[in-house]
């Protein structure tokens, strides 16, 4: 990573607290296609799902120690670390089993209120202690709700990325989590940024999206990040193979292809970090724009 050798990771969770938005399947795209780019990249899997584990490690992988473990001192950083299937550029820390984010959600629950954001400031700093140092970016996938793991991630964080779909729940939603990141602000994290809102799982044909989208813009004007992300077959392909867009085979195909908008997307993101933080890539080559994004 270029820069002075204070510089430390960029931490930017990925979180919206309505689930089916496509929050994993943004991140890891996302981390690919930076990884393209010659970043290198940390995911953090805080979703007792697991799903970003899943998706980016063979299934041997997944076995292991887990974040949870690290974060009780149990084990050292490196032991929840694998390297993805697709890339030696992205990291993956194995997220906490469906068992151990429960415990950990009920710790907090014991938690008198008045002390909530004091063990949150507490907890932030185990968080930190996890990350691995010799990454550009840390990408933190997040759970479909508002309870400890989100206000983790969005205690450790730099910047807040909202994924979204053009649905009137999800387009509610945005509403709870900008309170939150507010509040996680306020009490428990000063640096803490809404770095944008990507609007995914889009279908042009579908009139009532496009009423959505307009509103979405309206109200949060320059924070909509571009492109926005539309359905494809490949997306949904990517998954099961262990493979971001950025590398699989079937991304390049059709008009506006998926690896094209992730690649787009990356550049976006990458362009509102650079004018706050000045992030650069270890090393990598740039590409040719995407193309004219879609009628909508």
């Amino acid at each position: 990573m270029t820069g002075s050798s204070n510089d430390r990771p960029r931490i930017v969770a990925v979180g919206l607290q309505k689930g089916g938005v496509g929050k994993t399947t943004v991140t890891v795209n996302l981390a690919g296609a930076l990884a393209g780019e010659g970043y290198r990249v940390a995911v953090v899997d805080f979703d007792m799902q697991r799903n970003a584990t899943r998706h980016l490690l063979d299934p041997k992988d997944m076995e292991g120690a887990t974040l949870a473990e690290v974060l009780r001192d149990e084990v050292e950083i490196g032991a929840c670390v694998a390297l993805a299937r697709c890339s030696d550029k992205i990291q993956v820390l194995r997220g906490p089993r469906e068992e151990q984010a429960v415990q950990w959600q009920d710790m907090f629950s014991r938690v008198p209120s008045k002390k909530r954001y004091r063990f949150l400031r507490q907890a932030k700093d185990m968080v930190l202690r996890t990350i691995p140092e010799d990454v550009d970016v840390v990408l933190i996938d997040s759970p479909p709700n508002l309870g400890l793991w989100l206000q983790l991630a969005l205690a450790a964080s730099d910047r807040l990325l909202i994924p979204t779909h053009p649905k009137k729940e999800a387009v509610e939603g945005l509403r709870s989590i900008m309170a939150k990141q507010a509040q996680v602000k306020r009490h428990v994290n000063p640096d803490l940024e809404v770095l944008g809102i990507v609007i995914n799982q889009l279908h042009p044909r579908k009139s009532m999206q496009g009423e959505f989208v307009r509103r979405i813009r309206k109200t949060y004007k320059d924070l909509v990040l571009d492109p926005p992300i539309y359905d494809r077959v490949a997306i949904e392909e990517g998954s099961p193979h262990h493979t971001p867009m950025e590398f699989y085979p079937g991304a390049r195909i059709g008009p506006r292809p998926a690896q094209d908008m992730y690649r787009e997307l990356g550049r976006s993101f990458i362009a509102r970090l650079h004018g706050t933080n000045g992030v650069q890539p270890s090393e990598g080559v740039g590409r040719a724009s995407a193309g004219e994004p879609e009628e909508r």
